[in-house]
């Protein structure tokens, strides 16, 4: 099925539904689930399919011959990060939220609707009030029965409660979407974690990152610790008390931090030059304190971050927006951890010759 421009141009917008849950049965959009789920199993050198929109989704601005930013806003596409696909035992795959690219892209955009992708590839989207529920991504969705519950979210800048845990319940009979009792010793603004229905209906909780409100500005900070909730009272329960410890290392002239090996005759040079005035580059060597003896972890798979037990205690690095976060995955002493941590700033200090500045999170 083509998309002609007119029909591009009057559905190429994200809208919110009106009812709980409306239909959006709009051909550009189901167009573009079908190109994203195309992309999803075929090789990217295949970016067109004769006569349609094509099989990679962010190709519809090119497609149209569409200027990088227009006066129209984000155009609407199932290629998405922080999205969550939970497959029913009857075949039917049920997509909720997302979110595309980042602030600074021109078609930025977080989602509210529902997908559900069947087993004969016809395609369903329900969209909701944004009051009900709000854009919503990086959360987590579990089966239960005939419901998913839809738990955290990143959500837009200046919509976020810190302190609070966002809980939905979306039910599979007729996509109806409602708000759960969220009390007790919750996770706070939770997002990225991982999700799992134990056997007697509990929904338990870990990883991922929890926002917190500092001085009046938001902080992100690891979730160091496990939670169980039960969907059938609304309560929270916090299973461990871990006492580990972030810190942030950061570029004190408050450029980022970019890892991306300068290697010679690569053509990294020339996408490096680019971003200089935003990053520094730093090397992974420096990473690694440099006055401790230490037993590095390697990853199982390829990763973004470094492991490393120093005293039996594992201690992870990673690049975060505009600084490297230092975990300190144990009860270490304290003298020892913030040692480390100097040793590991000195290191970077001495790899881009850029003073740092390290805080704490609390």
């Amino acid at each position: 099925m083509g998309i002609s421009r007119s029909v591009f141009e009057r559905q190429r917008q994200r809208r919110f539904g009106a009812a709980n849950p409306e239909r959006m049965p709009l051909a550009f959009w189901e167009q573009m689930v079908r190109s994203a789920e195309d992309a999803r199993t075929r090789d990217y050198s295949a970016r067109r399919v004769s006569g349609e929109l094509g099989t990679i989704p962010s190709d519809a601005r090119e497609y149209f011959g569409l200027e990088e930013r227009d006066d129209a806003g984000p155009i609407w596409t199932f290629e998405r990060m922080g999205a969550t696909r939970t497959p029913h035992p009857d075949g039917r795959m049920i997509c909720v939220g997302g979110e595309y690219e980042d602030f600074h892209d021109s078609d930025f955009c977080i989602y509210n609707d529902v997908v559900i992708i069947d087993i004969d590839g016809s395609v369903e989207i329900y969209g909701y009030p944004e009051e009900l529920f709000p854009p919503t991504d990086f959360h987590s969705a579990t089966l239960l029965d005939d419901r998913v519950i839809l738990i955290g979210r990143l959500g837009y800048h200046g919509k976020r409660h810190p302190g609070e845990t966002p809980v939905y319940s979306l039910d599979l009979r007729d996509y109806r979407i409602e708000p759960l009792p969220s009390g007790g010793d919750r996770p706070g603004w939770i997002f990225e974690h991982e999700a799992e229905l134990d056997r007697d209906g509990i929904i338990l909780i870990w990883g991922g990152k929890v926002l917190e409100s500092r001085g009046g500005e938001e902080e992100i900070r690891r979730n160091f610790d496990d939670f169980a909730y039960d969907p059938r009272t609304g309560i929270w329960r916090r299973l461990t008390t871990r006492n580990w410890r972030q810190f942030s290392i950061a570029d004190a002239g408050g450029k980022g931090y970019l890892r991306v090996p300068r290697l010679p005759g690569c053509g990294g040079e020339d996408f490096l030059a680019g971003l200089d005035d935003t990053f520094v580059h730093v090397s992974p060597e420096a990473l690694f304190p440099r006055h401790f003896a230490y037993e590095t972890i390697w990853p199982d798979g390829p990763s973004i971050e470094e492991r490393f037990l120093v005293e039996d205690t594992p201690v992870t690095v990673a690049f975060a927006v505009f600084g490297i976060e230092v975990v300190i995955e144990g009860d270490m002493p304290e003298a020892t951890a913030q040692a480390i941590v100097e040793d590991i700033k000195e290191g970077i200090e001495a790899d881009t010759g850029r003073p740092c500045v390290v805080r704490k999170h609390t």
